[in-house]
């Protein structure tokens, strides 16, 4: 049931459906009533803060419990960029209860403690998110840089091939090439019948 106009001028939540949901609980009377008093009011409002509100208004609780139990501005910095598949939706709910005077432990339980722990967590996982994502952003601008070309290298000529191809390019190559075959061939058949 999240929607516009979620709040009244005096901070309370809107009851549109206030004849099935009640209206918000409050905890004036907590110090008057029972464990099981304080367990039920607990769930009553887990359910009706669960129908008329959203993620984003239970990560501004959490923050703003967050302000008051002495968490720095960079920690509450990770909290507002927290990505959108983590959510505070219970501890965020019950720190709406903490800042409308509900007791931080009842029945045997801290729920204190859960909202810390859960804040924690939250923390922890935004900050292992937000490395991911700007390993993710280098490796990609890093694939997206062009590689520098290497400098083309010259053939390395030495002097002599210089000057034997400065004096035959006037030669055509090929009668010369078989020529040479022919008088290598010529001087191994005349060594072995002669020679030897």
């Amino acid at each position: 049931m999240a929607g516009k106009g979620k709040f009244k001028k005096n901070g309370m939540v809107i009851a549109h459906d206030e004849k099935h949901t009640g209206p918000e609980p409050t905890w004036d009377d907590a110090e008057f009533l029972s464990d099981e008093g304080l367990q039920d009011r607990m769930l009553d409002a887990l359910r009706f803060y669960g129908y008329y509100l959203d993620r984003d208004d239970f990560s501004n609780f959490a923050m703003a419990w967050m302000v008051d139990a002495g968490y720095t501005p960079e920690d509450i910095k990770v909290i507002r960029s927290m990505p959108k598949e983590f959510s505070l939706s219970t501890s965020g709910k019950l720190c709406r209860m903490f800042s409308l005077g509900m007791p931080t432990s009842f029945n045997g339980k801290d729920h204190e403690e859960y909202v810390k722990n859960n804040v924690e967590m939250a923390l922890e996982r935004t900050r292992i998110h937000i490395a991911h994502k700007k390993l993710e952003e280098k490796v990609e601008e890093e694939a997206n840089e062009p590689k520098p070309v290497p400098p083309m290298k010259r053939p390395f000529v030495t002097y002599m091939f210089r000057v034997r191809s400065k004096n035959m390019s006037h030669l055509p190559i090929m009668p010369l090439f078989n020529f040479l075959v022919k008088f290598d061939y010529f001087v191994f058949f005349w060594k072995i019948n002669f020679v030897s």
